[in-house]
């Protein structure tokens, strides 16, 4: 086991603790129905461990994007993959991910940085 798993662990613990549970949406489509035109779309969730933040005071841009008054920093275990395409549901409220941020010294995932907005 290498330093940077042991941080990933540490990252976990403290999340844990301090953070709360968060839900990973994940929107998958169902089978096509000719007979609609449409396809179903479901979504498959994952409980996560993360620590959600508002962007400090001066900040105008995170990763090249412009921050909303009402986007959020999530801060998240490092448990599970993370894409763009994914939604997070905090507090009751659905977020998009606008940006991801991962730490990931040596190519282990220790905790994920999420630049989120609302809807």
């Amino acid at each position: 086991m290498s330093i940077y798993s042991d941080l990933a662990k540490t990252a976990l613990g403290l999340l844990s603790q301090f953070g709360q549970t968060v839900t990973r949406r994940e929107y998958v489509s169902a089978a096509y129905d000719p007979a609609t035109g449409t396809a179903a779309r479901t979504f498959v969730d994952t409980s996560r461990k993360g620590a959600i933040f508002d962007f400090g005071p001066g900040t105008t841009t995170i990763r090249g994007q412009l921050i909303q008054v009402t986007d959020q920093q999530l801060l998240l275990d490092a448990t599970g993959p993370v894409t763009l395409n994914d939604h997070f549901v905090v507090n009751g409220k659905e977020y998009t991910v606008v940006t991801l941020g991962e730490i990931s010294p040596a190519g282990t995932p220790v905790i994920y940085d999420l630049h989120l907005r609302n809807g």
